[in-house]
């Protein structure tokens, strides 16, 4: 076991158990399997070798102070090794190990990273219904994948293997094993990375909002306290800039919502969250989706179309890929 239970064998000791945490606060291997014997001695009772157990998987930790990216053609693995096939008995399957990923900006991950259990051994010899001796081996439990960052992005072409080793349907559920654990914690609900491939006005990155299914609540607190917002700025008192520049632009995009805004506002959310009034002053803002609409010194709550609609009105069609 590891991230999860281990699957039994047929030896008379219980199978592995989880140990560590979700969060990886110290970093694991993943256990190797049993070899297949029930009892000690047996090892050198026949001339046939028994089933080896498999190696249990490693232990990566990655840290950068700024993103991580895993492309699409990377695969970071810390799998379980399988069990050994035996002629009268086979061994265990070894358990995933860890993966720890910890960015200071964000976490892109768009290939595979797996720390699935090993197979437990086939035993080779028919096994006799009225007999004790002898069996498969149990399969290794799945590892534990913690990430953390100020954003985690999870593509659809990114592969998480958390899963136990394989077990055979014909020996019932016995020999199976456990899943294993996903930790995420981003600092943003909102998806943000910086893309190095495109920039305007001599520069050469852009920060990146990556498109979001999230369903959003209809409880305004919720929405406040939420970071559905993206990153905040804070200029602090003392300073008060006279002029505020930034430029946008929307890739190819269906959705006819409004898809983000930008705003100025008097305080931060989370000030805004624990007043009584939920209202909010913005005293510039701009909100970008079918078309592009402007704003000054309106009273709004974040996600009310209402008051989106009461704005300026600057660009009715948005073009895709352009700077604006």
């Amino acid at each position: 076991g590891h991230g999860g239970k281990g699957g039994d064998g047929f030896a008379k000791i219980s199978s592995g158990q989880p140990y560590g945490d979700a969060e990886i606060a110290n970093l694991y291997g993943g256990s190797g399997g049993g070899v297949g014997v029930s009892e000690p001695f047996q090892l050198s009772m026949f001339k046939d070798p028994r089933g080896r157990g498999g190696s249990g998987g490693g232990a990566i930790e990655i840290i950068a102070t700024n993103d991580i990216v895993i492309g699409s053609n990377a695969a970071v693995l810390c799998d379980g090794e399988a069990g050994s096939d035996g002629y009268l008995s086979a061994g265990g399957g070894g358990s995933g190990g860890s993966i720890l990923l910890a960015a200071g900006g964000a976490v892109v991950v768009n290939g595979n990273l797996s720390v699935a259990g090993g197979a437990g051994g086939r035993m080779k010899a028919p096994k006799k219904k009225d007999s004790s001796f002898g069996g498969h081996g149990g399969a290794g439990s799945g590892g534990r994948i913690a990430i953390y960052g100020e954003s985690v992005i999870l593509q659809d072409s990114s592969n998480l293997l958390l899963s136990g080793g394989n077990c055979s349907s014909a020996s019932g559920t016995r020999h199976c094993s456990g899943e294993g654990s996903l930790f995420v914690a981003s600092a943003l609900v909102a998806q943000l990375s910086l893309d190095h491939s495109v920039g305007t006005e001599g520069t050469q990155s852009s920060l990146f909002l990556h498109p979001s299914m999230h369903r959003l609540t209809r409880n305004t607190l919720k929405q406040l306290s939420s970071s559905h917002s993206g990153p905040e700025f804070d200029f602090g008192s003392a300073k008060q800039p006279s002029r505020i520049s930034f430029y946008l632009r929307v890739e190819d995009s269906t959705n006819p919502g409004w898809d983000f805004s930008f705003e100025l506002r008097e305080a931060r959310w989370a000030y805004l969250a624990s007043k009584p009034s939920v209202d909010y002053t913005a005293l510039v803002g701009i909100a970008v989706g079918s078309e592009i609409r402007h704003g000054v010194n309106y009273i709004g709550v974040p996600f009310d179309d209402d008051h989106i609609q009461h704005l300026d009105l600057i660009h009715k069609v948005v073009d895709s890929n352009v700077w604006t």
